[in-house]
């Protein structure tokens, strides 16, 4: 499962984008794929971009297929990158 790369400073520099860290292991990311889902199917025609940057929190959550099995699984149709180094995830300074 792969898509096509999604430029935020020059394709999407018209758009709301919405970048969600989040985790499938994690019962407080969980909670909220739901919403996040929705406000795709619902607001993408309107402009939203939502890129979901799957950062784990334990050493088993790396694995592809388990983080395939979940997009699968909530029904995350949107762009999701897998940040098993964090790169991402310290490009925005998160600390948690």
């Amino acid at each position: 499962m792969q898509g096509e790369p999604v430029d935020l400073k020059n394709d999407q520099r018209e758009n709301v984008v919405l970048v969600d860290f989040w985790d499938y292991t994690c019962v407080n990311c969980i909670r909220t794929l739901p919403y996040v889902a929705e406000w795709h199917r619902r607001y993408a025609p309107s402009g939203l971009t939502i890129v979901g940057v799957h950062a784990r929190e334990f050493s088993f959550a790396c694995d592809r297929e388990n983080v395939f099995a979940a997009i699968k699984e909530y029904g995350l149709d949107y762009a999701i990158v897998l940040d098993n180094r964090y790169a991402s995830w310290k490009a925005y300074s998160n600390r948690c």
